[in-house]
């Protein structure tokens, strides 16, 4: 497909279970909700946080999303060549969620292809910590907690506060 300027395949964890890979444009109010685990607590904020992840559609098929996280995307030459690498302004954190922001505002299509599998061991730097350990703590003593937080402010800052969707 023409169209199509990137892809990744369905993400397994070592245990061959579903690794949520793809998502939807995040919005402030949904990565609050997420980094201060309120989607454990509320059911107002579960259904967001599980809209942003996308946990509602089947994953057995292939279909546009708004985003495919950085661990396996392939990418065309010719989108690289319309909207470039990485934004540099990123260390680590969204950096994957812009690139495929700027795809489709240049015209590309980003694709989550079910048939294709890949195994990879995931594991969240930055999660897992309780309210009180994120927002004090965790800032101080963990630099991947303050990547992170840095990361989204730039990521918010660039694209703003509300969603936008191009794929499903």
């Amino acid at each position: 497909n023409k169209k199509v300027g990137m892809a990744a395949p369905k993400l397994l964890n070592p245990d061959k279970s579903i690794q949520y890979s793809c998502c939807r444009f995040p919005n402030f109010l949904d990565q609050l909700a997420r980094k201060l685990a309120l989607d454990k607590k509320i059911k107002y904020f579960k259904k967001r946080v599980d809209y942003y992840l996308m946990q509602e559609f089947d994953h057995e098929q292939t279909i546009p999303v708004d985003w495919i996280i950085g661990s396996f995307i392939l990418v065309k030459k010719e989108v690289i060549g319309s909207i470039g690498f990485f934004d540099e302004n990123y260390f680590m954190y969204f950096e994957d969620c812009d690139w495929c922001r700027r795809a489709w505002e240049a015209g590309w299509r980003v694709y989550y292809v079910n048939d294709i599998k890949v195994k990879h061991a995931h594991h969240r730097d930055s999660a897992n910590f309780s309210l009180f350990t994120y927002l004090f703590a965790s800032l101080f003593r963990n630099s991947i907690v303050r990547i992170h937080l840095i990361s989204w402010l730039k990521y918010l800052r660039k694209w703003g506060l509300k969603r936008k969707h191009y794929g499903k």
